[in-house]
């Protein structure tokens, strides 16, 4: 008797090791293993990070991955590891341009030591200590304060030291993004008119939708989509974090309820394990479920608001204004909406160039200039061959010699040349220095999955208001208007931008395959922006290597800490000196005004070649921390045998000793 093999029984080990050739249950869970398990986000409104995510493949093309300690809708095997985790991401905020005191940048902006050593490669001498040692004492009493107003300046991200800074205006800007939105919302219909003669059943005559569908939207998405139609920007604005709290709040959870790392790692085990995937999850646990439950649907589809509905499930949170406010509220803590994040086209590689120009000494074209016409002179007088005894000549010669050789016996010989003997070639001095670096020129691809204007809208017009409100300019009157705002851009590990602008915004409607619907409506958007750095001078501190100054005041804290550590010890203690030596330094460096420094085009780009995060770059503590990491890097790098090496043999003293020292072996 002939036995039938159904396709569902094959299929499910055609791929994949089989599930009984695995013996721990783990490593069993662990095969279908992808990053989509760990992901609190997904693609609808404001549930990505970017704005513009790409749209999912459908429920039955990429299984959903919904994870237990997240609210997201889930992410897809293939487009969490395809496509979302190869995402290009470009992070913008905008502001005002803030101005700083004339008193405070004129105090800020140079430093005579830093310029002294940019000049003559040594500090500006014993009567600038002397001086400055004056000053210091006077203004003793002030310091405090002094230092007090350097660190609030410092957490509160106003540099003292830029002439004008951008002031982050964040709420603004989503304010000019919802008005546009809520103008495209009634154009498409999606907001009911008023006073229209059927609004409880159609909102107008012509459009597509019903209340019920704006309805449905709502109850899909409550805090997104208004019941009485159109979307909250506010609440897009930082939903990607609030879905991440909800995650780190429900892991937090977890580990209370266990005791130590060991149980957390079964419970989190059996998590997974025992997870079951209900209906409307569409068998994202298993290929198994995932056939039983298409086979179980009409025509292959399931309609899981219809399941749900059934079970007696809502999807409808009954959450109260406090409540939600709460949660809006920590979700600004962490910068929820401090930023806009776009996915942009990969922009390949980056290049950046550094030059500087020259221009001739102004001593060198007077010199010139007064040879270049005394020899001019001389030959429109014969060399002074006036008469043809040459008695002139002679007598002209005899004097000339005569001055020359006074000037050569006082060595003054050069001013012989101003008579149109030569040219003095005096070597070219530095003009300015410029900088090319990375442009900052993105494609933004906005497309929509569905030719609906609620999808339109979601996907194509709210992410273009969200760029058309950073570029153009601001209203100041009905018939006036001012600068667009300014922005702070980063493109990690290939740009970013402090102090910058939209220079160009360009949108092109229509794009891809089918481009319009046959009402005229366009379904994709390519829009190309640029964003220009105003300031483009990256400029090098000589003063990075630590000053002696800032190694006295580490050294002391060094000092302190082993002190410290050493007295501990003598009364019992287990403390290691070598750590509290460093937390002594480390202390000692923070209390510095040199820590909390501004940032400018050269740390930007260090930064960048750094790949630093966006997180190290606008959390003042973890700044703080970076840059005293950094201080003491140059502490240890201050007090190394090879630093003191290179400085004594770099003066007058070593000149001598390398003049009678063996030649170098360098090839």
């Amino acid at each position: 008797m002939r036995s039938s093999i159904r396709d569902a029984s094959w299929i499910r080990q055609a791929f994949l090791l089989p599930e009984h050739a695995v013996d721990d249950k783990f490593d069993a869970i662990r095969r279908v293993y992808t990053t989509a398990d760990q992901k609190f986000t997904d693609t609808t409104l404001g549930g990505n990070f970017a704005i513009n995510a790409w749209p999912q493949f459908t429920r039955y093309a990429d299984i959903k991955r919904p994870i237990k300690f997240a609210e997201s809708k889930g992410m897809g095997r293939f487009y969490s590891e395809v496509i979302d985790d190869n995402y290009q991401l470009i992070h913008v905020r905008c502001g005002l341009p803030k101005f700083n005191s004339l008193t405070r940048f004129f105090g800020d902006f140079y430093s005579v030591e830093a310029g002294s050593l940019a000049k003559n490669g040594r500090g500006p001498g014993v009567f600038f200590e002397i001086g400055n040692l004056i000053g210091t004492v006077v203004a003793l009493p002030l310091v405090p304060f002094v230092l007090t107003g350097k660190i609030l300046r410092f957490f509160l991200d106003k540099p003292a030291s830029r002439y004008y800074y951008m002031k982050p205006t964040m709420p603004l800007y989503w304010d000019a993004v919802a008005t546009i939105v809520n103008g495209l919302a009634a154009n498409l219909g999606v907001i009911p008119r008023v006073f229209s003669e059927d609004q409880a059943s159609v909102y107008e005559a012509g459009t597509e939708f019903q209340k019920d569908d704006i309805e449905r939207y709502a109850k899909a998405l409550p805090d997104i989509y208004r019941k009485d139609g159109g979307i909250d920007i506010y609440a897009v604005a930082n939903r990607a974090q609030r879905l991440a709290n909800g995650f780190q709040d429900a892991m937090e959870a977890e580990v209370i309820a266990s005791s130590n790392a060991t149980n957390l790692t079964k419970r989190m085990k059996a998590n997974i394990a025992n997870w079951k995937p209900s209906k409307d999850d569409v068998g994202s646990g298993s290929l198994k479920e995932y056939l039983k439950v298409y086979m179980e649907s009409q025509d292959g589809s399931y309609d899981a608001a219809k399941a749900k509905s059934a079970s007696g499930e809502s999807d409808v949170r009954d959450e109260s204004w406090f409540n939600s406010l709460k949660s809006f509220y920590h979700a600004e803590r962490k910068m929820g909406s401090d930023f806009v994040t776009f996915r942009v086209d990969h922009t390949g590689t980056s290049s950046e160039s550094f030059s500087s120009s020259f221009r001739e000494a102004g001593i060198a074209s007077k010199m010139n200039g007064m040879s270049s016409s005394a020899r001019a002179s001389r030959f429109d007088i014969m060399d002074g061959n006036v008469d043809s005894g040459g008695l002139v000549k002679g007598m002209l010669d005899a004097a000339t010699a005569t001055i020359q050789g006074v000037a050569n016996g006082v060595s003054m010989q050069g001013v012989a040349s101003l008579a149109g003997n030569a040219f003095v070639d005096i070597p070219k001095t530095w003009d300015s220095s410029t900088a090319d670096l990375p442009k900052s020129s993105f494609t933004i691809p906005l497309r929509s999955p569905y030719g609906n204007d609620l999808s339109r809208l979601t996907n194509l017009l709210v992410p273009l208001a969200m760029l058309l409100a950073m570029a153009l300019p601001l209203s100041a009157g009905k018939q006036s208007y001012t600068s667009p705002f300014l922005i702070e851009l980063y493109n990690k590990g290939r740009s970013q931008i402090r102090l910058g602008m939209v220079e160009s915004l360009s949108i092109t409607r229509g794009v891809g395959d089918i481009g319009w619907t046959n009402q005229g409506k366009f379904l994709g958007i390519d829009v190309n922006i640029t964003f220009a750095d105003l300031t483009s001078v990256v400029h090098m501190p000589l003063t990075a290597a630590f000053s002696a100054s800032n190694a006295a005041v580490a050294g002391a804290g060094q000092a302190v800490g082993g002190t410290v550590a050493t007295a501990v010890n003598v009364l019992g203690g287990n403390v290691d000196s070598g750590n509290a030596q460093t937390v002594g330094a480390t202390v000692a460096t923070a209390l510095m005004p040199s820590s909390y420094d501004d940032d400018n085009t050269y740390t930007d780009y260090l930064a960048v070649l750094g790949s630093l995060p966006l997180e190290a770059q606008i959390n003042q503590f973890r700044k703080m921390k970076l840059r005293l990491t950094k201080q003491m890097a140059d502490f240890v790098q201050y007090k190394s045998p090879a630093h003191m090496a290179s400085w004594a043999m770099g003066g007058i003293v070593g000149d001598v000793l390398k003049a009678v020292s063996q030649r170098t072996d360098r090839p």
